[in-house]
């Protein structure tokens, strides 16, 4: 089910009550839209790449809400400068390290490292605090795109 909403505290409310319960949310960033889910629900995550019909060819990235949280899921080297997050994020950059948190299988196609970024202010960034936690899949299908954009414009050309 496609439920397209216009941008509100409620909206946001509701894209994190989605992803808690497992859904797939579709959500503008800073530059792009992306399809976020719960990390740590194996289910979701399959949808993630079902939706997208996208082959197991490479891990999904790990998005948070707050620089600060990158310590909380991946191991930091002792070279990374203790202020580094905060001079790198928020901005369009994954850093991947070694991973530190349990996530399934499947998020990182197995792989001990994991993809983290902090988008900054913008409705995604909003979901994962309201979520607790999300990630996200750049590069939504073009055909999704567009037939959102257009629910979207049908949506908005009647209210």
């Amino acid at each position: 089910m496609v439920n397209i909403v216009k941008l509100s505290a409620g909206a946001i409310d509701e894209a994190a009550e989605v992803i808690r319960a497992g859904g797939l949310v579709i959500t503008p960033t800073r530059t792009q839209y992306n399809l976020i889910c719960d990390a740590f629900n194996a289910d979701a995550i399959q949808r993630v790449f079902d939706v997208k019909k996208r082959t197991k060819f490479g891990p999904l990235t790990f998005s948070i809400a707050n620089p600060a949280e990158a310590a909380r899921h991946v191991v930091v080297p002792d070279w990374v400068a203790p202020d580094a997050f905060e001079r790198l994020w928020p901005g369009e950059l994954t850093l991947i390290f070694d991973k530190a948190c349990d996530l399934p299988p499947a998020f990182t196609m197995g792989y001990d490292t994991l993809g983290v970024a902090c988008q900054g202010a913008s409705p995604l960034e909003d979901i994962i605090r309201d979520a607790g936690h999300s990630s996200m899949e750049p590069g939504i299908v073009n055909a999704l795109i567009k037939a959102t954009d257009e629910m979207a414009r049908k949506q908005n050309s009647r209210a």
